[in-house]
């Protein structure tokens, strides 16, 4: 499946299930069932392909907007791997929002209404962690900053150097704000996750905090200001 495929399909299904949920709310006695109904998904992003089972509704729903949160992703990739920077910034940031509706609205919504008897749903994906969302939220919005730094990189004219270092500088914190989110709100959902992928996180967090300071060295150059411009490529 291509991730317009998925992106498609998430679309579509999302408002018929927010409906589902909605008609449950306003008249709750036509919502019984004969037999128990369960929802279950696999993570998108853990190691494992583990399937999770829940009875919950809210359940389906967050992971349908995970899915197309993802999907998002996987069109910025697409995108950056024909250099169109500035499409896959803007998916990113559309990405960075839905997931940020997960952290901040969503999930808190589920976990105030969820039902005790609900034992299926105790483990689950990353993508229904709050904390594991408020973290990747911060994250795609450090690699969507790395796609204006590339817009800018791309241009055949003479970068602004002084604003090439605020971004990559950002990036970086960026970067350190999504693994000490993750390792303090999010410490058993890190566990599921390829342990390779925050070894190139913490690889990015140096790398672009050397690029800032590349970056404001040739800003000082180019002012002629050298004595302060070559320490600082040291």
């Amino acid at each position: 499946m291509t991730h317009e495929n998925a992106i498609n399909a998430a679309e579509t299904y999302l408002p018929r299930i927010n409906q589902v949920i909605l008609s449950c709310k306003v008249q709750p006695e036509m919502a019984r069932l004969d037999e128990p109904l369960f929802f279950e998904w696999s993570s998108g992003l853990e190691k494992d392909k583990k399937s999770y089972k829940s009875e919950a509704m809210m359940y389906e729903m967050v992971m349908t907007l995970a899915t197309l949160a993802i999907g998002k992703i996987g069109a910025a990739s697409d995108a950056r791997n024909i250099r169109d920077y500035p499409l896959a910034g803007r998916e990113l940031k559309k990405a960075a929002g839905m997931v940020q509706c997960l952290a901040e609205e969503q999930l808190p919504q589920w976990v105030s209404h969820k039902s005790s008897s609900d034992t299926l749903g105790k483990d689950l994906p990353v993508e229904a962690s709050i904390g594991f969302c408020e973290a990747f939220q911060i994250l795609c919005l450090a690699v969507g900053q790395q796609m204006a730094v590339a817009t800018v990189l791309a241009k055949p004219t003479v970068p602004n150097y002084s604003l090439l270092a605020k971004l990559c500088l950002g990036i970086s914190e960026h970067m350190e704000l999504f693994n000490s989110t993750m390792n303090s709100k999010a410490a058993l959902e890190k566990e599921k996750i390829d342990s390779d992928f925050f070894t190139v996180i913490a690889f990015e967090t140096q790398f672009h905090r050397a690029l800032s300071l590349y970056f404001s060295a040739r800003s000082l150059w180019d002012a002629h200001d050298f004595g302060v411009a070559i320490p600082m490529m040291k």
